[in-house]
């Protein structure tokens, strides 16, 4: 526990600083049902989610029009983030 919040304390810090490209409801739809990172769901929600796409966003277009915004740092924090916690939750489930 310790050293997983000390990730989210780090990735916290570091978007205080910087844009981080973490954006939270393409992260969690990649995690959601548990088994795996599904990238089509992630990019489901950035494109054309059913209560507004986060790629339509202003915020996200103007910091984030000229690059690829699943890359690897979006992927590190949404295993950090959701990842680990899915898994966790499927594993106390299962037992």
């Amino acid at each position: 526990a310790t050293a997983l919040l000390t990730q989210l304390l780090e990735g916290y810090w570091r978007g205080l600083q910087q844009p981080l490209h973490f954006f939270a409801k393409p992260a969690y739809k990649m995690y959601e049902k548990g088994g795996g990172a599904n990238i089509s769901a992630a990019e489901l929600a950035w494109n054309n989610d059913f209560y507004g796409a986060e790629s339509d966003r202003f915020e996200h277009q103007l910091l984030f029009s000229e690059k690829d915004v699943f890359n690897q740092e979006f992927f590190e924090l949404a295993e950090i983030t959701f990842g680990r916690m899915t898994a966790l939750s499927v594993d106390l489930i299962k037992d």
